[in-house]
């Protein structure tokens, strides 16, 4: 992703999020609520990323590599709009980008849903592994499965633990490609 980031500016990503909000929210920027903002921000972040991972996956076929294929149950993977942000060495333009939308990193990064795919070491060991191997440029790619209800919220109700359904879903999920095939 490192030679997508000079075509990165915060006037592309500002513009791209405002896109996202009238043309994935339907709103202009008076109606939007803070959640929209973070979504159409996501929603932009995202596709830089995209553009990045398509053109890796075309160099990984022009080249005929091997790849790493990892399976996992469970991934913890953190908020994925920082970590994304991060990856892409955009923090700066970033900042600036959200003026556009009137709203500040702090808000962007409260509404941030963690992925409920997992609820243990497991997922934080198969989430650094990718990471690692992705620190390392080698070809890989993770595969598991898409819970629904990953992580059950623990709460105390009268001295007596209750467990609730993560609804990490509930609202969407910015960072989901869907592919039905």
């Amino acid at each position: 992703m490192k030679h997508f980031k000079e075509n990165i500016t915060a006037e592309s990503l500002g513009e791209r999020a405002l896109f996202h909000l009238k043309y994935s929210r339907g709103k202009d920027l008076r109606a939007a609520t803070t959640f929209d903002k973070m979504m159409c921000f996501s929603h932009a972040v995202r596709d830089m990323a995209v553009d990045g991972f398509i053109a890796t996956q075309k160099q990984y076929l022009d080249e005929d590599v091997r790849r790493v294929n990892y399976l996992s149950m469970e991934y913890l993977i953190g908020k994925m709009c920082e970590n994304n942000v991060l990856a892409l060495g955009i923090v700066d333009i970033a900042c600036e980008a959200l003026k556009v939308l009137d709203i500040t990193t702090e808000e962007i990064l409260a509404l941030d849903v963690e992925a409920g795919l997992g609820n243990g070491g497991l997922g934080r060991l198969a989430a650094c592994y990718l990471d690692s191997l992705a620190t390392k440029e080698l070809p890989a790619f993770g595969y598991g499965i898409r819970y629904e209800h990953g992580i059950f919220r623990q709460e105390f109700e009268n001295g007596w633990q209750r467990e609730r359904p993560d609804e990490w879903l509930a609202r969407g999920y910015p960072w989901e490609l869907i592919r039905p095939e």
